[in-house]
């Protein structure tokens, strides 16, 4: 089995972003950071879609919210090292699929 995900691996060299499970709908999403060298909390887990193009609405949406509010604070952002959001959308697989 399969599902996918929306993340942004923009956010630096050793973090990514990601949609958790309390976001509900399209203009209610909750983004939440987290290294890679630690496990994902049981708190805030991703939310998982089951159809790509469900994952690719939310991430064509939040990849424009983010995108706006760079552009608003471009500078500070430049002056802070931030890079522009890269929002995509990955199939994860989950660990019955690997067994």
């Amino acid at each position: 089995m399969h599902h996918y995900q929306v993340r942004n691996y923009s956010t630096g060299a050793s973090s990514f972003e990601y949609v958790t499970e309390d976001s509900k709908d399209v203009p209610d999403i909750w983004t939440r950071f987290c290294y890679f060298d630690s496990d994902i909390s049981d708190e805030f887990k991703p939310k998982k879609y089951q159809t790509r193009s469900e994952a690719k609405l939310v991430c064509d949406a939040l990849s424009n919210v983010r995108k706006l509010d760079y552009m608003k604070h471009e500078i500070s952002y430049k002056i802070l090292g931030t890079p522009k959001p890269k929002w995509s959308v990955y199939k994860v697989l989950t660990k019955e699929s690997t067994e």
